[in-house]
Protein backbone atom coordinates (compact mmCIF):
# COMPACT_ATOMS: atom_id res chain seq x y z
CA UNK A 1 0.00 0.00 0.00
CA UNK A 2 1.27 3.46 -0.92
CA UNK A 3 0.57 6.90 0.46
CA UNK A 4 -2.04 8.49 -1.81
CA UNK A 5 -2.67 12.16 -0.97
CA UNK A 6 -5.46 12.46 -3.55
CA UNK A 7 -7.36 9.51 -2.03
CA UNK A 8 -6.91 11.08 1.40
CA UNK A 9 -8.38 14.37 0.16
CA UNK A 10 -11.34 12.52 -1.40
CA UNK A 11 -11.93 10.71 1.91
CA UNK A 12 -11.90 14.00 3.84
CA UNK A 13 -14.33 15.66 1.43
CA UNK A 14 -16.76 12.71 1.48
CA UNK A 15 -16.63 12.60 5.27
CA UNK A 16 -17.37 16.32 5.62
CA UNK A 17 -20.38 16.02 3.30
CA UNK A 18 -21.57 12.85 5.06
CA UNK A 19 -21.25 14.47 8.48
CA UNK A 20 -23.28 17.49 7.34
CA UNK A 21 -26.05 15.09 6.26
CA UNK A 22 -25.83 12.67 9.19
CA UNK A 23 -25.90 15.26 11.97
CA UNK A 24 -29.17 14.92 13.91
CA UNK A 25 -31.59 17.76 14.49
CA UNK A 26 -31.24 19.47 17.88
CA UNK A 27 -31.82 22.87 19.49
CA UNK A 28 -29.34 25.24 21.06
CA UNK A 29 -30.28 27.80 23.69
CA UNK A 30 -28.46 30.99 22.70
CA UNK A 31 -29.30 34.01 24.83
CA UNK A 32 -32.72 32.65 25.70
CA UNK A 33 -33.53 31.94 22.05
CA UNK A 34 -33.63 28.38 20.75
CA UNK A 35 -31.82 27.83 17.47
CA UNK A 36 -32.57 24.72 15.44
CA UNK A 37 -29.56 22.87 14.10
CA UNK A 38 -30.02 20.19 11.46
CA UNK A 39 -28.20 18.45 8.65
CA UNK A 40 -28.20 19.79 5.11
CA UNK A 41 -31.05 18.83 2.78
CA UNK A 42 -31.42 19.05 -1.01
CA UNK A 43 -33.82 21.97 -0.61
CA UNK A 44 -30.97 23.98 0.95
CA UNK A 45 -29.13 23.80 -2.37
CA UNK A 46 -32.10 24.06 -4.72
CA UNK A 47 -35.76 24.33 -3.65
CA UNK A 48 -36.81 22.67 -6.92
CA UNK A 49 -35.16 19.34 -6.15
CA UNK A 50 -37.64 16.45 -6.25
CA UNK A 51 -36.29 15.10 -2.96
CA UNK A 52 -36.68 17.89 -0.42
CA UNK A 53 -34.95 16.35 2.58
CA UNK A 54 -32.72 13.55 3.76
CA UNK A 55 -34.47 11.92 6.69
CA UNK A 56 -35.35 8.63 8.30
CA UNK A 57 -38.95 7.54 7.92
CA UNK A 58 -41.01 7.13 11.11
CA UNK A 59 -41.96 3.71 12.46
CA UNK A 60 -44.80 2.41 14.58
CA UNK A 61 -42.62 0.96 17.31
CA UNK A 62 -40.58 4.13 17.97
CA UNK A 63 -42.68 7.04 16.64
CA UNK A 64 -46.30 5.93 16.59
CA UNK A 65 -48.70 7.13 13.93
CA UNK A 66 -52.38 6.74 13.10
CA UNK A 67 -54.94 4.00 13.48
CA UNK A 68 -57.98 3.63 11.24
CA UNK A 69 -60.96 1.34 11.70
CA UNK A 70 -62.31 0.04 8.39
CA UNK A 71 -65.75 -1.50 7.97
CA UNK A 72 -66.23 -4.09 5.22
CA UNK A 73 -69.85 -4.41 4.10
CA UNK A 74 -70.44 -8.03 3.10
CA UNK A 75 -74.21 -8.03 3.67
CA UNK A 76 -74.86 -8.81 -0.02
CA UNK A 77 -73.05 -12.15 0.27
CA UNK A 78 -74.42 -15.40 1.71
CA UNK A 79 -73.10 -15.96 5.25
CA UNK A 80 -71.09 -19.03 4.18
CA UNK A 81 -68.98 -16.96 1.74
CA UNK A 82 -68.30 -13.86 3.83
CA UNK A 83 -65.22 -14.97 5.75
CA UNK A 84 -63.42 -16.11 2.61
CA UNK A 85 -64.24 -12.86 0.81
CA UNK A 86 -63.20 -10.87 3.89
CA UNK A 87 -59.76 -12.52 3.75
CA UNK A 88 -59.44 -11.66 0.05
CA UNK A 89 -60.32 -8.01 0.68
CA UNK A 90 -57.78 -7.84 3.52
CA UNK A 91 -55.05 -9.17 1.21
CA UNK A 92 -55.93 -6.65 -1.51
CA UNK A 93 -55.67 -3.77 0.96
CA UNK A 94 -52.40 -5.19 2.32
CA UNK A 95 -50.94 -5.36 -1.20
CA UNK A 96 -52.07 -1.82 -1.99
CA UNK A 97 -50.32 -0.53 1.13
CA UNK A 98 -47.17 -2.46 0.23
CA UNK A 99 -47.18 -1.11 -3.33
CA UNK A 100 -47.57 2.45 -2.07
CA UNK A 101 -44.26 2.06 -0.28
CA UNK A 102 -45.26 1.84 3.38
CA UNK A 103 -42.35 0.02 4.95
CA UNK A 104 -43.99 -0.19 8.36
CA UNK A 105 -47.69 -0.81 8.84
CA UNK A 106 -49.96 -3.30 10.56
CA UNK A 107 -53.35 -4.60 9.50
CA UNK A 108 -55.47 -6.78 11.79
CA UNK A 109 -58.85 -8.32 11.13
CA UNK A 110 -61.75 -8.26 13.58
CA UNK A 111 -64.89 -10.15 12.73
CA UNK A 112 -67.98 -11.50 14.43
CA UNK A 113 -69.94 -13.78 12.13
CA UNK A 114 -72.95 -13.90 14.43
CA UNK A 115 -73.18 -10.11 14.58
CA UNK A 116 -72.25 -9.86 10.86
CA UNK A 117 -69.42 -7.45 11.63
CA UNK A 118 -66.25 -7.46 9.56
CA UNK A 119 -63.68 -4.83 10.43
CA UNK A 120 -60.01 -4.13 9.77
CA UNK A 121 -57.65 -2.21 12.06
CA UNK A 122 -55.02 -0.37 10.05
CA UNK A 123 -51.98 1.17 11.76
CA UNK A 124 -49.41 3.20 9.86
CA UNK A 125 -46.62 5.58 10.89
CA UNK A 126 -46.83 9.35 10.57
CA UNK A 127 -49.96 10.99 9.22
CA UNK A 128 -51.84 10.43 5.98
CA UNK A 129 -54.41 12.57 4.22
CA UNK A 130 -57.81 10.98 4.81
CA UNK A 131 -58.82 11.66 1.20
CA UNK A 132 -55.83 9.64 -0.04
CA UNK A 133 -56.71 6.83 2.35
CA UNK A 134 -60.26 6.85 0.99
CA UNK A 135 -58.87 6.79 -2.55
CA UNK A 136 -56.83 3.72 -1.68
CA UNK A 137 -59.91 1.98 -0.25
CA UNK A 138 -62.28 2.62 -3.12
CA UNK A 139 -63.33 -0.07 -5.57
CA UNK A 140 -60.50 0.83 -7.92
CA UNK A 141 -61.91 -0.26 -11.29
CA UNK A 142 -59.73 1.14 -14.08
CA UNK A 143 -61.11 2.16 -17.48
CA UNK A 144 -59.14 3.54 -20.41
CA UNK A 145 -60.70 5.85 -22.98
CA UNK A 146 -59.54 6.78 -26.49
CA UNK A 147 -60.75 9.25 -29.08
CA UNK A 148 -63.81 8.26 -31.10
CA UNK A 149 -63.73 10.10 -34.44
CA UNK A 150 -67.29 8.99 -35.24
CA UNK A 151 -68.70 11.00 -32.33
CA UNK A 152 -69.30 14.74 -32.54
CA UNK A 153 -68.88 16.71 -29.32
CA UNK A 154 -71.48 19.41 -28.71
CA UNK A 155 -70.84 22.60 -26.79
CA UNK A 156 -72.86 21.23 -23.88
CA UNK A 157 -70.59 18.19 -23.66
CA UNK A 158 -67.32 20.10 -24.06
CA UNK A 159 -66.64 20.03 -20.33
CA UNK A 160 -67.27 16.29 -20.09
CA UNK A 161 -63.83 14.62 -20.17
CA UNK A 162 -65.36 11.46 -21.64
CA UNK A 163 -67.17 13.22 -24.48
CA UNK A 164 -65.95 12.05 -27.87
CA UNK A 165 -64.24 9.01 -26.36
CA UNK A 166 -64.92 5.29 -26.16
CA UNK A 167 -63.64 2.63 -23.77
CA UNK A 168 -60.87 0.29 -24.84
CA UNK A 169 -61.63 -2.70 -22.64
CA UNK A 170 -58.36 -2.33 -20.73
CA UNK A 171 -58.80 -3.27 -17.07
CA UNK A 172 -56.75 -3.70 -13.89
CA UNK A 173 -55.79 -7.27 -14.75
CA UNK A 174 -54.03 -6.07 -17.93
CA UNK A 175 -51.31 -4.27 -15.95
CA UNK A 176 -48.14 -6.08 -14.91
CA UNK A 177 -46.47 -3.34 -12.87
CA UNK A 178 -46.39 0.37 -12.19
CA UNK A 179 -43.66 2.65 -10.83
CA UNK A 180 -43.42 6.32 -9.92
CA UNK A 181 -40.93 8.11 -12.18
CA UNK A 182 -39.63 11.57 -12.97
CA UNK A 183 -39.44 12.24 -16.70
CA UNK A 184 -39.37 15.51 -18.65
CA UNK A 185 -41.84 14.03 -21.16
CA UNK A 186 -44.53 13.84 -18.47
CA UNK A 187 -46.56 17.05 -18.49
CA UNK A 188 -50.18 18.15 -18.81
CA UNK A 189 -50.15 21.28 -20.96
CA UNK A 190 -46.78 22.99 -21.22
CA UNK A 191 -43.68 20.96 -22.21
CA UNK A 192 -41.56 23.61 -20.48
CA UNK A 193 -43.25 22.79 -17.17
CA UNK A 194 -43.12 19.01 -16.77
CA UNK A 195 -44.65 17.27 -13.79
CA UNK A 196 -42.35 16.34 -10.95
CA UNK A 197 -43.74 12.82 -10.92
CA UNK A 198 -45.68 10.48 -13.15
CA UNK A 199 -46.31 6.78 -13.66
CA UNK A 200 -44.63 4.16 -15.82
CA UNK A 201 -47.28 1.54 -16.54
CA UNK A 202 -46.32 -1.91 -17.81
CA UNK A 203 -48.74 -4.25 -19.58
CA UNK A 204 -48.81 -8.03 -19.37
CA UNK A 205 -47.64 -10.01 -22.39
CA UNK A 206 -51.15 -11.26 -23.10
CA UNK A 207 -52.49 -7.68 -22.97
CA UNK A 208 -49.96 -6.18 -25.41
CA UNK A 209 -52.49 -6.39 -28.24
CA UNK A 210 -55.02 -4.39 -26.21
CA UNK A 211 -52.42 -1.64 -25.82
CA UNK A 212 -51.62 -1.73 -29.54
CA UNK A 213 -55.30 -1.42 -30.44
CA UNK A 214 -55.69 1.52 -28.04
CA UNK A 215 -52.66 3.31 -29.50
CA UNK A 216 -53.97 2.93 -33.06
CA UNK A 217 -57.43 4.11 -31.98
CA UNK A 218 -56.23 7.15 -30.08
CA UNK A 219 -55.79 9.27 -33.23
CA UNK A 220 -52.86 11.15 -31.64
CA UNK A 221 -55.13 12.17 -28.76
CA UNK A 222 -53.75 11.13 -25.35
CA UNK A 223 -55.57 8.21 -23.76
CA UNK A 224 -57.60 9.03 -20.66
CA UNK A 225 -57.39 6.79 -17.58
CA UNK A 226 -60.17 6.72 -15.01
CA UNK A 227 -60.74 4.95 -11.69
CA UNK A 228 -64.38 4.25 -10.79
CA UNK A 229 -65.47 6.69 -13.48
CA UNK A 230 -63.27 9.57 -12.27
CA UNK A 231 -60.43 10.81 -14.55
CA UNK A 232 -57.08 10.28 -12.82
CA UNK A 233 -54.41 10.37 -15.54
CA UNK A 234 -53.67 10.88 -19.22
CA UNK A 235 -51.10 9.38 -21.51
CA UNK A 236 -48.02 11.62 -21.28
CA UNK A 237 -48.24 14.02 -24.27
CA UNK A 238 -44.46 14.23 -24.60
CA UNK A 239 -44.04 10.60 -25.59
CA UNK A 240 -44.10 9.81 -29.29
CA UNK A 241 -44.98 6.13 -29.65
CA UNK A 242 -43.43 4.24 -32.54
CA UNK A 243 -46.44 2.50 -34.11
CA UNK A 244 -44.18 -0.15 -35.66
CA UNK A 245 -42.85 -1.12 -32.22
CA UNK A 246 -45.33 -0.05 -29.57
CA UNK A 247 -43.83 -2.05 -26.75
CA UNK A 248 -45.60 -2.76 -23.47
CA UNK A 249 -45.16 0.46 -21.48
CA UNK A 250 -46.87 3.82 -21.19
CA UNK A 251 -45.95 6.99 -19.32
CA UNK A 252 -48.86 8.66 -17.53
CA UNK A 253 -49.34 12.17 -16.20
CA UNK A 254 -51.65 12.08 -13.18
CA UNK A 255 -54.30 14.78 -12.77
CA UNK A 256 -54.12 15.21 -8.99
CA UNK A 257 -51.43 16.40 -6.60
CA UNK A 258 -47.98 16.36 -8.17
CA UNK A 259 -46.38 14.39 -5.34
CA UNK A 260 -44.66 11.03 -5.14
CA UNK A 261 -47.14 9.78 -2.55
CA UNK A 262 -50.24 10.66 -4.59
CA UNK A 263 -48.78 8.96 -7.65
CA UNK A 264 -47.92 5.93 -5.53
CA UNK A 265 -51.53 5.65 -4.33
CA UNK A 266 -52.91 5.92 -7.88
CA UNK A 267 -50.43 3.38 -9.20
CA UNK A 268 -51.11 0.95 -6.35
CA UNK A 269 -54.86 1.01 -6.99
CA UNK A 270 -54.41 0.56 -10.75
CA UNK A 271 -52.36 -2.63 -10.55
CA UNK A 272 -54.42 -4.31 -7.81
CA UNK A 273 -57.68 -6.26 -8.14
CA UNK A 274 -60.88 -4.36 -7.49
CA UNK A 275 -62.56 -4.28 -4.09
CA UNK A 276 -65.95 -5.74 -4.98
CA UNK A 277 -67.58 -4.79 -1.68
CA UNK A 278 -67.69 -1.40 0.06
CA UNK A 279 -64.87 -0.57 2.50
CA UNK A 280 -65.40 2.57 4.58
CA UNK A 281 -63.47 4.41 7.28
CA UNK A 282 -65.52 4.47 10.48
CA UNK A 283 -62.89 5.97 12.78
CA UNK A 284 -59.38 7.38 12.57
CA UNK A 285 -57.09 8.69 15.27
CA UNK A 286 -53.56 8.85 16.59
CA UNK A 287 -51.70 5.95 18.15
CA UNK A 288 -48.59 6.06 20.32
CA UNK A 289 -45.40 4.08 19.67
CA UNK A 290 -45.53 0.33 20.31
CA UNK A 291 -42.54 0.71 22.61
CA UNK A 292 -42.28 3.24 25.42
CA UNK A 293 -42.37 6.92 24.44
CA UNK A 294 -38.84 7.43 25.75
CA UNK A 295 -37.37 4.44 23.88
CA UNK A 296 -36.16 6.46 20.91
CA UNK A 297 -34.40 9.01 23.13
CA UNK A 298 -32.88 6.22 25.21
CA UNK A 299 -31.60 4.46 22.08
CA UNK A 300 -29.95 7.63 20.78
CA UNK A 301 -28.25 8.45 24.09
CA UNK A 302 -27.23 4.84 24.79
CA UNK A 303 -25.78 4.45 21.29
CA UNK A 304 -23.73 7.63 21.57
CA UNK A 305 -22.43 6.76 25.04
CA UNK A 306 -21.60 3.19 24.00
CA UNK A 307 -19.73 4.36 20.91
CA UNK A 308 -17.71 6.94 22.87
CA UNK A 309 -16.87 4.41 25.60
CA UNK A 310 -15.89 1.89 22.95
CA UNK A 311 -13.46 4.34 21.41
CA UNK A 312 -12.10 5.03 24.87
CA UNK A 313 -11.37 1.34 25.37
CA UNK A 314 -9.65 1.23 21.97
CA UNK A 315 -7.49 4.23 22.86
CA UNK A 316 -6.57 2.67 26.23
CA UNK A 317 -5.60 -0.67 24.68
CA UNK A 318 -3.88 0.40 21.46
CA UNK A 319 -2.37 3.62 22.81
CA UNK A 320 -0.62 5.51 20.02
CA UNK A 321 -1.87 3.06 17.40
CA UNK A 322 -5.53 3.82 18.19
CA UNK A 323 -5.64 6.97 16.06
CA UNK A 324 -6.35 5.07 12.83
CA UNK A 325 -9.02 2.96 14.53
CA UNK A 326 -10.96 5.88 15.99
CA UNK A 327 -10.77 7.92 12.78
CA UNK A 328 -12.07 5.10 10.57
CA UNK A 329 -14.78 4.18 13.08
CA UNK A 330 -16.05 7.78 13.06
CA UNK A 331 -15.90 7.80 9.26
CA UNK A 332 -18.00 4.62 9.17
CA UNK A 333 -20.66 6.17 11.41
CA UNK A 334 -20.83 9.36 9.32
CA UNK A 335 -20.97 7.57 5.98
CA UNK A 336 -23.47 4.91 7.03
CA UNK A 337 -25.96 7.26 8.73
CA UNK A 338 -25.76 9.69 5.80
CA UNK A 339 -26.49 6.91 3.31
CA UNK A 340 -29.45 5.60 5.32
CA UNK A 341 -30.93 9.10 5.59
CA UNK A 342 -30.42 9.74 1.88
CA UNK A 343 -32.30 6.54 1.03
CA UNK A 344 -35.00 7.21 3.64
CA UNK A 345 -34.77 4.04 5.71
CA UNK A 346 -37.39 3.50 8.38
CA UNK A 347 -36.11 4.33 11.87
CA UNK A 348 -37.43 1.31 13.77
CA UNK A 349 -36.09 -0.99 16.45
CA UNK A 350 -35.36 -3.62 13.78
CA UNK A 351 -33.40 -1.05 11.78
CA UNK A 352 -31.47 -0.13 14.92
CA UNK A 353 -30.59 -3.76 15.67
CA UNK A 354 -29.38 -4.36 12.11
CA UNK A 355 -27.30 -1.21 12.06
CA UNK A 356 -25.69 -1.79 15.45
CA UNK A 357 -24.78 -5.31 14.35
CA UNK A 358 -23.08 -3.93 11.22
CA UNK A 359 -21.26 -1.32 13.35
CA UNK A 360 -20.04 -4.01 15.75
CA UNK A 361 -18.84 -6.12 12.82
CA UNK A 362 -16.94 -3.22 11.29
CA UNK A 363 -15.29 -2.22 14.58
CA UNK A 364 -14.29 -5.85 15.22
CA UNK A 365 -12.62 -6.22 11.85
CA UNK A 366 -11.10 -2.76 12.11
CA UNK A 367 -9.55 -3.79 15.42
CA UNK A 368 -8.33 -7.00 13.79
CA UNK A 369 -6.67 -5.01 11.01
CA UNK A 370 -4.86 -2.73 13.46
CA UNK A 371 -3.89 -5.69 15.61
CA UNK A 372 -2.28 -7.32 12.59
CA UNK A 373 -0.44 -4.12 11.74
CA UNK A 374 0.73 -3.24 15.23
CA UNK A 375 4.16 -1.71 15.01
CA UNK A 376 6.67 -3.91 16.75
CA UNK A 377 9.60 -1.62 16.18
CA UNK A 378 10.10 2.13 16.00
CA UNK A 379 9.62 3.55 12.54
CA UNK A 380 6.64 1.57 11.24
CA UNK A 381 6.15 -1.42 8.93
CA UNK A 382 6.79 -1.98 5.23
CA UNK A 383 4.28 -1.56 2.41
CA UNK A 384 4.26 -5.32 1.88
CA UNK A 385 3.44 -6.03 5.52
CA UNK A 386 0.62 -3.47 5.56
CA UNK A 387 -0.77 -4.81 2.28
CA UNK A 388 -0.67 -8.36 3.61
CA UNK A 389 -2.58 -7.40 6.78
CA UNK A 390 -5.11 -5.38 4.75
CA UNK A 391 -5.72 -8.21 2.26
CA UNK A 392 -6.21 -10.79 5.02
CA UNK A 393 -8.64 -8.61 6.96
CA UNK A 394 -10.63 -7.63 3.85
CA UNK A 395 -10.97 -11.31 2.95
CA UNK A 396 -12.19 -12.13 6.46
CA UNK A 397 -14.69 -9.27 6.29
CA UNK A 398 -16.18 -10.56 3.03
CA UNK A 399 -16.43 -14.13 4.38
CA UNK A 400 -18.12 -12.87 7.53
CA UNK A 401 -20.47 -10.77 5.39
CA UNK A 402 -21.61 -13.96 3.65
CA UNK A 403 -22.17 -15.61 7.05
CA UNK A 404 -24.25 -12.65 8.23
CA UNK A 405 -26.40 -12.82 5.09
CA UNK A 406 -27.05 -16.48 5.87
CA UNK A 407 -28.01 -15.49 9.41
CA UNK A 408 -30.41 -12.85 8.04
CA UNK A 409 -32.12 -15.55 5.96
CA UNK A 410 -32.55 -17.65 9.10
CA UNK A 411 -34.05 -14.65 10.92
CA UNK A 412 -36.40 -14.14 7.98
CA UNK A 413 -37.53 -17.77 8.19
CA UNK A 414 -38.40 -17.55 11.88
CA UNK A 415 -39.69 -13.94 11.57
CA UNK A 416 -38.17 -12.81 14.87
CA UNK A 417 -38.19 -9.12 13.87
CA UNK A 418 -39.15 -7.01 10.88
CA UNK A 419 -36.84 -8.73 8.41
CA UNK A 420 -36.96 -6.08 5.69
CA UNK A 421 -35.94 -3.28 8.04
CA UNK A 422 -33.30 -5.40 9.76
CA UNK A 423 -31.68 -6.58 6.53
CA UNK A 424 -31.84 -3.12 4.94
CA UNK A 425 -29.93 -1.45 7.76
CA UNK A 426 -27.56 -4.40 8.09
CA UNK A 427 -26.92 -4.31 4.36
CA UNK A 428 -26.27 -0.57 4.33
CA UNK A 429 -23.86 -0.99 7.23
CA UNK A 430 -21.96 -3.87 5.63
CA UNK A 431 -21.70 -2.09 2.28
CA UNK A 432 -20.52 1.07 4.04
CA UNK A 433 -17.91 -1.03 5.82
CA UNK A 434 -16.60 -2.25 2.47
CA UNK A 435 -16.51 1.33 1.18
CA UNK A 436 -14.52 2.45 4.22
CA UNK A 437 -12.10 -0.46 3.80
CA UNK A 438 -11.63 0.26 0.11
CA UNK A 439 -11.37 4.06 0.37
CA UNK A 440 -10.79 5.47 3.84
CA UNK A 441 -8.57 2.72 5.24
CA UNK A 442 -6.40 2.71 2.11
CA UNK A 443 -6.12 6.49 2.38
CA UNK A 444 -5.40 6.79 6.12
CA UNK A 445 -3.45 3.72 7.22
CA UNK A 446 -0.36 4.25 5.01
CA UNK A 447 0.15 7.74 6.50
CA UNK A 448 -0.02 6.35 10.04
CA UNK A 449 1.75 3.02 9.79
CA UNK A 450 4.26 3.03 6.92
CA UNK A 451 7.90 3.74 7.61
CA UNK A 452 9.00 7.21 6.67
CA UNK A 453 12.06 5.77 4.96
CA UNK A 454 12.47 2.44 3.25
CA UNK A 455 14.98 0.10 4.84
Amino acid sequence: MRRKPLLLIVTIVITIVAFSIAIPTFFLNIGGNYKRVRGIDPRDLNPDFLVQEFAFQPSLDLSGGQIATLNVDLSALPASQRLERFSIIRNIIFNRLSNIGFSDFEIDDLYNEDAEEYKLLLRFPGEIDVSLLQLMLQRGEVSVWVSDPSTEVSEDDARNPFAGRIQTGIRNEDFAYVSVVSDSRIYLFDPAQPNNFGLRLGFRDESAQKLANAVFSSQQVPMLFAIDGQPIAIQAPGVNINTTNIGKELLLATLGADTRFYNSVIGSVMVSPTLDFPVSITQIGKVGPNLDDSTLTFIKVASLVSFVLGQGVIIFYFRRYAKALVITNVIFVCWSIALMKMFGLTLSFSTYVGYMLSLAIFIAFNVLLVYRTRIKQTGGITREELQEAYAATSSDYILFLIAVIAMALIIQYFRMINVNQFTQSLGFGLVTGLMVLLIAVKAIFPFLFLRTKSK
